[in-house]
C-alpha cells in the first residue's frame, strides 16, 4: 500500500461546481468536475479512474466516494469537508512506475478546507503573513517522514521555520545533511514542491515531494500539510511513496 498522502486542489464556481486536481497517493495524476445535489449543504458523488494502461483507461481501478460541504465553523459565508471516506483500488500492471501489485479496495479519508492567502499591506489594510493563516505563533513549524528505510532516514530534519517572505529553513537538524529544501511554496494556491537527498553507502538518491498546505477549521487540529515523497528504490525501477507532514504547536 502507499504510505503517502493523496493531495489535490479544489475550486468551486458560482454555480457550485466543484473541481478536483491533484495526485492520489501513488503519485497517479487526476482531476474531476462534480456537480452538486440540490440540497442546502451541497453534496457530490466522486468517481475517478486515474490509471491508463497505454490509452486504455485501466477496469478494476478507482476512487470513489461521496461527500457533503457544510458550514465553515469560523469563516462566514464559506463551507469545508471534516473527513468523508473515500474508496481506492488499482489494478496493478508489471510496467507501472509505482505499486506493480494490485491493491484495494481500500478505504481513505478526504478533508476540504477554505485557503485564504497572505495579505500584503496596503494603505489601512494590515498584512496577514502566512504563518498567520496556517496558526503559528511563531515562525516555527515541526515536520514528520514516513520512514524511508534507508541510513539517511535519522537526518531528515523535524522542524524548520518560515521566514517574512515564505522561505523555509532547516532548523532541526541544523546541519540539514539530507540537504531538504522547498522548491515552490506557493501561497496562492497552498500547494508545495520540495527535495531531499538520502545517501546509503556510494548511492544517492534524490527524492522529490509535493503535496498541500491547510488552514484548519479548529486550533486544535495541528495539521498545516500533507502530501507524499516519491523515493528510487535501492535496486530495480520500481519506486515507492511515503508521507511528508507539516504540524504546529
Amino acid at each position: 500500500m502507499p504510505v503517502g498522502a493523496g493531495w489535490a486542489t479544489a475550486s468551486i464556481s458560482t454555480k457550485g461546481v466543484l473541481t478536483l486536481t491533484g495526485k492520489l497517493g501513488d503519485g497517479a495524476a487526476f482531476s474531476s468536475v462534480l456537480t452538486p445535489d440540490v440540497d442546502s449543504d451541497p453534496g457530490y458523488r466522486l468517481f475517478v479512474q486515474p490509471y491508463t494502461t497505454g490509452t486504455v483507461v485501466r477496469l478494476e481501478s478507482f476512487l470513489a466516494g461521496g461527500f457533503s460541504l457544510a458550514p465553515h465553523p469560523t469563516l462566514a459565508n464559506r463551507r469545508y469537508l471534516e473527513q468523508a471516506p473515500l474508496t481506492w483500488k488499482k489494478a496493478g500492471v508489471a510496467t507501472d512506475a509505482t505499486y506493480r501489485t494490485t491493491f484495494g479496495p481500500v478505504s481513505t479519508v478526504m478533508m476540504i478546507d477554505p485557503w485564504l492567502p497572505p495579505v500584503v499591506a496596503k494603505g489601512a489594510t494590515p498584512a496577514i503573513t502566512l504563518a498567520t493563516r496556517l496558526g503559528l505563533t511563531g515562525s516555527s513549524f515541526g515536520m514528520g517522514h514516513s520512514d524511508t528505510l534507508s541510513l539517511s532516514n535519522g537526518n531528515l530534519p523535524t522542524r524548520a521555520a518560515l521566514s517574512a517572505i515564505n522561505a523555509v529553513s532547516v532548523t532541526t537538524p541544523l546541519a540539514n545533511l539530507t540537504k531538504w529544501k522547498t522548491l515552490t511554496f506557493n501561497t496562492t494556491t497552498g500547494t508545495f514542491t520540495g527535495s531531499f537527498e538520502l545517501v546509503d553507502g556510494a548511492l544517492k538518491r534524490p527524492v522529490t515531494f509535493s503535496g498541500v498546505l491547510r488552514q484548519p477549521a479548529t486550533t486544535v487540529d495541528p495539521l498545516i500539510g500533507d502530501g507524499h515523497y516519491l523515493l528510487p528504490p535501492l535496486s530495480g525501477t520500481e519506486k515507492t511513496m511515503g508521507e511528508v507532514q507539516f504540524t504546529r504547536p
